[in-house]
């Protein structure tokens, strides 16, 4: 019969043992981050290739003799669908494995500090949280809680009740998070057919963005543009137009637009003819 007062000391053992494992792993959390930081990174940059608008971020765009000689632009994407991205990442990578892929390469798994089951409610937690710990910037503030607490953990993880350890120390298995073959099963073909709405959008789809991000940097044609609408396209193979109707500050355009297919380097412009009459 196990006495009250060994319990004690058993749970204690064990959790001294969970701090000193969470501590040994805090290099490796460090290496770890780096590296999911360049994936979801990699990820962003997909999505902004794909699904991003060229903006003018500073600067403006010469227009009838009006605006800066020195501007710049870039596509970009909502802050809310790279934050989506962000934290998508880590949550369902760790909701379903308990380790990101940066986590992997670095041995690590993200585990319970307390013996409990780890839930995916407190994966969800830990990485919402990610909005916290990385205040100010660069996980500064996160990175600060984890240096102070004792098992290792940033705000999120204490919300959480989880820590980061090495794969070797993770041994309880309701500690960490795992998958079974029907989940692993669901989560690759989730996987193939985000590429294949991905790369449909990116054919079908991204010229009208091409045409928009054109529109943005004064480039469309006619710099004095205010306005336009595009029409149905016609489309072969590796080239779509656009009708397209415009109208300046004092004149009613028509005419059309065409877009080449450049295979990874996406929609190109090709042509475009404007004809515009006094309003």
């Amino acid at each position: 019969m196990i006495r009250p007062a060994m319990a004690v000391a058993a749970v204690t053992v064990m959790r001294r043992g969970r701090s000193e494992q969470a501590r040994d792993a805090r290099f490796a959390r460090l290496v770890a981050l780096v590296l999911d930081t360049i994936f979801v990174g990699i990820l962003i940059s997909v999505a902004t290739a794909v699904f991003g608008v060229t903006e003018v971020i500073w600067g403006i765009p010469p227009t009838a003799g009006v605006g800066s000689a020195f501007w710049r632009a870039q596509a970009t994407i909502p802050a809310f669908w790279a934050t989506v991205i962000w934290l998508g990442y880590y949550t369902v990578c760790e909701g379903m494995f308990s380790a990101t892929p940066g986590k992997v390469l670095a041995g690590l798994r993200v585990v319970s500090v307390d013996d409990r089951r780890l839930s995916f409610w407190s994966i969800l937690v830990r990485n919402v949280l990610r909005l916290v710990d990385v205040l100010p910037g660069a996980y500064l503030l996160g990175g600060f809680a984890l240096l102070a607490t004792r098992n290792g953990q940033r705000l999120g993880d204490l919300a959480a009740a989880t820590t980061v350890v090495y794969r070797r120390d993770a041994l309880e298995p309701r500690t960490t998070r795992s998958s079974g073959r029907t989940a692993r099963v669901g989560f690759v073909a989730a996987v193939v057919a985000v590429l294949v709405l991905t790369a449909a959008f990116d054919y079908f789809q991204q010229p009208v963005l091409v045409i928009q991000g054109e529109y943005n940097q004064h480039q469309l044609m006619n710099p004095a543009m205010v306005s336009y609408s595009l029409g149905q396209p016609a489309r072969t193979l590796d080239t779509v137009t656009y009708p397209i109707i415009a109208q300046t500050a004092t004149q009613s355009c028509w005419g059309s637009v065409t877009l080449t297919w450049g295979g990874l380097s996406g929609w190109q412009m090709q042509a475009g003819q404007l004809s515009c009459f006094p309003r």
